[in-house]
């Protein structure tokens, strides 16, 4: 198993040496860690969402130029 940030975390504050602040401030590290990788999940997502869009709407345009007036 591979160990994360939040598993190192959770170790540092079982110790008992460890002061309430630092706890708190490990405790928002890892908040903070969180939130960044799901803000570059949904990011990478809405990404590839926008460059579907766009090929798709640039595959209408070129099809547009060989259909006939009306």
């Amino acid at each position: 198993m591979k160990k994360t940030a939040g598993f190192f975390i959770a170790e540092n504050l079982k110790n008992p040496l460890m002061g309430k602040r630092n706890q708190n401030a490990c405790v928002m590290r890892a908040k903070i860690t969180y939130t960044q990788k799901h803000i570059n999940a949904i990011s990478n997502l809405n990404k590839r969402k926008l460059q579907k869009l766009y090929r798709i709407t640039e595959i209408e345009e070129n099809e547009k130029k060989y259909l006939p007036k009306l």
